[in-house]
C-alpha cells in the first residue's frame, strides 16, 4: 500500500493558494515602476542602493554565514550568486531600500542596511549587516542615522521601528544609544535558530524625538508640510502607496538587525 496525499488534497490546495499569492504579488510589483538609486552621504561611508553588479563573494558570505545569520534569527541560507542577485533586484527603490554600505576612502563593500517601509502607517524598520572587520567601528550609527534621516524627510514618515530577538545584544545597545525607546518586551515569544525560547524586544523612535536629538548634532529636519483632507500619511505618491508588499525574506518572529552592529 501506497501512502500519500490524495489528488486534490490538502497539497494541491496550498499549492494553488501559494500560486495565487505569487500572481498577486507579481501584478503588485509590476504596478510600481522602481524609483531611482538614492545616495546617501556620511562622514565615512556612502549609502547607495545595491545594484546586481554590487554582489560580490563577501555579500554572499553574509546570508550562508551561522553568526550573521543568528543575528537576524534565521539559519545560513547557503545562497549562490543568482539568489543574491533576486535579494538585490526585489527592493524597488520607492518604499524599501537596499542600501550598500561603501567606504568613501576606496569603495569598498562592507555592508548594507535595509529600509522597509509603510508608507500609509508613516513606519518604517531596517536591518542591518557589517562585515566582521568592521565591528566595533560605530558603522551602524552612523548609516542608520543617515537612513532615518532619508525616512523622516524625503518620505515623510512618522515612526521608524526595531524588533530584535533579545540574545542580539550589539542591536539592542545601538538601538538604545541612538535614542530609541523600548515599547515592550514578549516574553519568550520567539525560537531562536538553536530552537531556544527568545524574548522579542520592540523599539522604535518617532520623528518629532528624532529631530529634536539630531537638532543637538546640528542637523536639522525640515518639517513636514501640512497634509491635505484625505491625502495618505508619508512622503510618496499614490503609485507608491502600497504597504502589502511581502519582505525580501521568509522572516522568524522578531527578526532584527544582524551581528556586528556595534
Amino acid at each position: 500500500m501506497t501512502q500519500g496525499t490524495p489528488q486534490g488534497g490538502p497539497r494541491q490546495g496550498q499549492q494553488g493558494q501559494q500560486q495565487r499569492r505569487q500572481g498577486q504579488q507579481g501584478q503588485q510589483q509590476q504596478q510600481v515602476q522602481p524609483g531611482p538609486v538614492r545616495v546617501l552621504e556620511t562622514e565615512r561611508f556612502t549609502l547607495r542602493c545595491m545594484r546586481p553588479e554590487d554582489v560580490n563573494d563577501r555579500y554572499i558570505s553574509w546570508w550562508n554565514d551561522a553568526e550573521f545569520q543568528f543575528g537576524m534569527n534565521r539559519n545560513p541560507l547557503n545562497w549562490q550568486r543568482p539568489n543574491a542577485v533576486n535579494h538585490v533586484r526585489w527592493f524597488d527603490n520607492r518604499r524599501n531600500f537596499h542600501f550598500g554600505i561603501f567606504l568613501k576612502k576606496n569603495g569598498e563593500l562592507i555592508g548594507f542596511i535595509s529600509l522597509l517601509a509603510m508608507p500609509r502607517m508613516g513606519t518604517a524598520k531596517s536591518n542591518v549587516v557589517i562585515d566582521r572587520l568592521f565591528w566595533g567601528e560605530d558603522v551602524v550609527p552612523e548609516a542608520r542615522a543617515a537612513v532615518m534621516d532619508f525616512a523622516f524627510t524625503e518620505m515623510g514618515l512618522i515612526k521608524f521601528k526595531g524588533l530584535v530577538v533579545g540574545k542580539n545584544y550589539g542591536s539592542i545597545y545601538n538601538y538604545v544609544a541612538m535614542g530609541f525607546t523600548c515599547e515592550g518586551v514578549e516574553r519568550a515569544d520567539t525560537l531562536d535558530p538553536k530552537g531556544e525560547r527568545a524574548d522579542v524586544y520592540h523599539f522604535a523612535v518617532f520623528r518629532d524625538d528624532w529631530t529634536e536629538r539630531r537638532a543637538k548634532e546640528g542637523v536639522t529636519i525640515p518639517p513636514l508640510p501640512k497634509r491635505q483632507p484625505g491625502a495618505q500619511t508619508g512622503g510618496l505618491t499614490p503609485d507608491q502607496q502600497h504597504d502589502q508588499t511581502p519582505d525580501p525574506l521568509p522572516q522568524q518572529p522578531g527578526q532584527g538587525s544582524g551581528q556586528g552592529e556595534s
